[in-house]
């Protein structure tokens, strides 16, 4: 990777859960995208291996994410480049501080193996945790699941004429768990999670790559043998093609167009800090 070097990576993929909440069920393509990111990237710069730390399937609860990801931005320090990737199920509860002229305010939310609706591991936990990275540094974050353009800042059941798609398409969403589902003293905990939260700098610096804006859903399909979602894939695609050069704008624009010649109801989001976007999505300068 000529000109860019990975100092610390978490790779987290997740098909089967545990939770505590019905709307959450086993996906079947997570590992692999972790699996198929990961082995791009080691093709890239193969001493990954020794800077890499891997979450799957039960490893992936809600404590150990924190714990990993906390550590992940800990460990970077001026002119370094850490590397964050998430594939398995997005969501969205409700946000505890609407306003009267949002009274339907959402947060977006990543669903660990062991999910709880009253401890979702939500957008504004992202905000505090990537505000801390130290200046000089910087983290590329890539998220695979649905409503995953609104991080940092579903399976749903199927309509009838869609369900004859179910057994190609499948989406990562565990759709929207509305207000009058929450007790309030479910709501007084999604609360709490905020309260300790200290966002450190407003121009974070970070780029992250998502694979659906933050009210779609993120689809999974059959590719050969193995069931990928198609963010994933054809952005490991792409790395591949550019040889790791590819800035965060060019690999989006081209992972876009290869996800809408296929369905129209997925746009990858980029954001973070705009200085990236036209930088090596590994590079600082």
């Amino acid at each position: 990777m000529e000109g860019t070097m990975i100092s610390q990576a978490l790779f987290v993929g997740i098909d089967r859960y545990q939770p505590r909440d019905e709307r959450v069920r086993d996906l079947g393509g997570c590992v692999g995208d972790m699996e198929l990111m990961y082995s791009t990237l080691l093709a890239l710069q193969p001493d990954l291996e020794d800077r890499s730390r891997t979450l799957v399937d039960e490893a992936a609860t809600t404590r150990n994410l924190a714990d990993e990801i906390e550590r992940l931005i800990s460990s970077l320090a001026p002119g370094q480049v850490g590397f964050l990737y998430y594939a398995g199920h997005g969501g969205e509860v409700p946000n505890t501080r609407r306003t009267a002229d949002d009274p339907e305010a959402r947060d977006q939310i990543l669903v660990p193996h062991d999910f709880s609706r009253r401890e979702p591991l939500l957008d504004d936990m992202f905000h505090a945790w990537f505000s801390r990275i130290p200046e000089g540094a910087k983290l590329a974050a890539v998220f695979d699941s649905c409503h995953s353009g609104g991080m940092p800042r579903a399976p749903m059941s199927m309509h009838e004429a869609e369900k004859h798609r179910a057994a190609q398409w499948e989406n990562r969403s565990i759709g929207f768990i509305t207000r009058a589902i929450y007790t309030p003293e479910e709501l007084a905990d999604l609360e709490r999670l905020k309260r300790g939260l200290v966002v450190e700098r407003s121009d974070a610096r970070f780029v992250h790559l998502a694979a659906a804006q933050d009210d779609e859903l993120a689809w999974e399909r059959q590719f050969g043998d193995r069931r990928h979602g198609i963010f994933t894939y054809y952005l490991c695609q792409g790395l591949g093609d550019l040889g790791g050069t590819g800035t965060p704008a060019e690999l989006m624009e081209r992972v876009t167009a290869a996800i809408h010649a296929e369905r129209g109801d997925q746009t990858p989001r980029l954001t973070g800090h705009g200085d990236f976007f036209h930088r090596g999505l590994f590079e600082l300068e």
